[in-house]
């Protein structure tokens, strides 16, 4: 048996700019001996700093609260309306395919 790929995954931080970057890389050893290599880096943020930050967190906590409050209705008028009946209006998949 072979090895059939290889990840090399590390993290950097920045403490000048308060970042870290994530990096994976892949190596895969394809059958006819080939190697496919993949690279994949995410710069990411750790903390709140200024008042924008706290801005966005807030608004973010907003707007979750609004997606759990129309989910709820939706429960409740599936619960109401019983399964089918629910499920023959079009505008209760297009909610269900937006929250997902």
């Amino acid at each position: 048996k072979q090895t059939r790929a290889l990840f090399f995954d590390f993290v950097m931080y920045n403490p000048m700019q308060r970042f870290f970057l994530s990096c994976r890389l892949l190596f895969e050893f394809l059958p006819y001996g080939r190697i496919h290599a993949i690279s994949s880096f995410r710069v990411m943020r750790i903390g709140l700093d200024s008042n924008r930050d706290y801005a966005v967190f807030g608004l973010d906590g907003v707007t979750y609260c609004m997606i759990i409050y129309y989910i709820y209705k939706d429960l409740l008028m599936w619960q109401f309306l019983g399964g089918p009946r629910y499920w023959k209006i079009k505008w209760h998949w297009l909610n269900w395919i937006i929250y997902t």
